[in-house]
């Protein structure tokens, strides 16, 4: 099972890797790659060589399709996960607001009670 958390992407953290290879989004890989049944190994063409060759080109034409299978998936994670983070971050926002409106509205009727006790002689 392939785990993209357990791989650092050259030398990059898992978010700069993410920002830096999977942050252009689906777009980029919205097509599987297109396979050349010509491949070149050494200078001699797959094509017209024997069934060893053109076993690995299949083979190699595999590990495309799900190199970029894993791609998209990652892709896909990648713009669920700052759509997620986005939502989050909202909803943080407008949580700070709300305490920051109440704190407001109590300090306001504190001071509005003690000015009003000190108007009246206080208690």
């Amino acid at each position: 099972m392939f785990m993209p958390q357990q791989y650092e992407t050259r030398g990059l953290s898992g978010q700069q890797a993410s920002s830096a290879q999977w942050g252009q989004g689906l777009e980029s890989i919205k097509t599987p790659p297109h396979h050349d049944r010509r491949r070149n190994f050494s200078g001699y063409s797959v094509h017209d060589n024997g069934p060893e060759l053109r076993d690995l080109t299949r083979r190699m034409d595999d590990l495309d399709v799900r190199t970029w299978e894993m791609q998209k998936t990652l892709a896909t994670h990648a713009q669920t996960t700052r759509e997620w983070q986005q939502h989050s971050d909202d909803q943080f926002h407008n949580l700070h607001e709300q305490l920051r409106a109440h704190h407001d509205y109590t300090t306001t009727v504190a001071l509005a009670v003690d000015d009003n006790d000190h108007k009246h002689g206080g208690l």
